[in-house]
């Protein structure tokens, strides 16, 4: 068991464990960041410019 090697393999896979939610929890929130602003457009805030080719060209 972990708590056989000492308090230091503890910490090693604590520290391992923190890294791994960290990594979890910032890929859900990019995900969930990406799908609200595919569904909801108007999330991303209002737009000051042209932001496609075609806004490019019909402006021109």
């Amino acid at each position: 068991m972990i708590l056989e090697h000492g308090d230091e393999s503890l910490v090693t896979v604590a520290t391992y464990a923190c890294f791994l939610a960290k990594c979890a929890v910032t890929a859900f929130f990019t995900i969930a960041y990406v799908y609200i602003t595919e569904i909801f457009p108007s999330a991303r805030g209002p737009r000051v410019g042209p932001s496609s080719w075609w806004d490019k060209r019909v402006s021109d």
